[in-house]
């Protein structure tokens, strides 16, 4: 079993990590020791990675932003122009797997909610205290 995991972030952090680095992308992957990842997942802040949770113990992790250096910036106008003006899509986001921690936003808890067969109306007049007794996922 390996202590690394991959996961995609469903958001942009701002400011470095605890070792320096800067947060990737929202969309992108990143690879963490197992309890950074599942406090990620936890938090909402990522999702399991849906190729494997889990690295492979004799895979190196893939050379992210984090770890390469910055690219040269493209001339102004490079580029094909559907390149300069289309956005790249924004993948579908996975439905949370388990419950958010006590300390996550109300909505965290409405999609945790709707996940376990809440509906949108049903989970958004709720408290989010009781929206975490109703669907929390606590001992």
């Amino acid at each position: 079993m390996s202590d690394q995991r991959r996961v995609i972030m469903r958001f942009s952090i701002s400011g470095g990590r605890h070792d320096g680095r800067e947060w990737p992308p929202a969309g992108e992957e990143l690879v963490l020791g197992k309890t950074e990842a599942d406090d990620l997942v936890r938090g909402n802040m990522a999702y399991p990675h849906p190729d494997g949770y889990e690295v492979a113990a004799h895979a190196a992790p893939p050379s992210g932003p984090a770890d390469s250096p910055p690219s040269p910036e493209p001339a102004p106008g490079a580029g094909p122009p559907e390149a300069r003006y289309e956005a790249a899509p924004e993948p579908a986001p996975e439905p949370p797997s388990v419950a958010p921690v006590a300390y996550a936003p109300k909505q965290a808890w409405v999609d945790w909610a709707m996940a376990q067969g809440a509906t949108e109306d049903e989970a958004n007049m709720m408290t989010k205290a009781q929206l975490m007794e109703a669907y929390g996922d606590r001992p």
